[in-house]
């Protein structure tokens, strides 16, 4: 039986139903993915047809394709958000133009979903290649000891006119120790009598 039920199932993958427009594309695509060869009555064509009217073509097919893939999951969603009572538990074209609003909604929450991870991971790349061309750059270390930092700072200037001064006598650099005024940063040369060490 197990045997005859993968013929049938090879069948459907392999042999599409020949029907024209949206409902080609429901019907194929449910042999391929539930492996039940449908028809549909002249209603459900219609059905099909009026889901491609409110939604557009390409919105229909993509709609089509997310719920056939996740159709318990839609189904739940309905009967919670739209209160739907008669819940199919196979793939059905009435169900779906009518709780459509809902298929839509879902397949564009996933879409953000998704959209929004690859950016941060596109984020995390670019952070990831900037810190490593860091790594790679060949590192200057200067020492400023408090008798240096006095003469950058006076008693009434802010730290970061301080800082700002730093820039401009040596141009981009990374603090690796402040621990003074409470800034803290990494250590990377901790000297005896040195208060702040640059990478430059």
């Amino acid at each position: 039986m197990e045997m005859k039920f993968q013929n049938e199932k090879q069948t459907l993958l392999f042999n599409p139903i020949r029907a024209a427009g949206l409902s080609a594309v429901w019907l194929n695509r449910v042999a391929a993915l539930w492996a039940i060869r449908q028809t549909l009555n002249p209603r459900e064509h219609g059905q099909l047809k009026r889901l491609k009217e409110s939604v557009g073509s390409e919105t229909a097919k993509e709609v089509i394709e997310y719920v056939l893939k996740g159709w318990s999951s839609f189904v739940t969603r309905a009967e919670e958000d739209a209160g739907a009572i008669a819940l199919p538990a196979k793939p059905n074209v009435g169900f779906l133009l009518k709780y459509h609003f809902i298929a839509v909604s879902m397949m564009l929450a996933e879409q953000q979903m998704i959209a929004k991870k690859e950016a941060r991971e596109a984020q995390a790349a670019v952070e990831a290649a900037k810190v490593k061309a860091i790594q790679k750059k060949p590192m200057t270390i200067v020492e400023l000891t408090q008798d240096q930092i006095n003469a950058y700072l006076s008693a009434d200037e802010s730290y970061d006119a301080f800082f700002n001064a730093i820039t401009a006598k040596y141009g981009e650099w990374r603090p690796a120790k402040y621990a003074e005024k409470g800034i803290s940063c990494e250590v990377i040369v901790c000297q005896p009598n040195c208060e702040l060490v640059l990478a430059l």
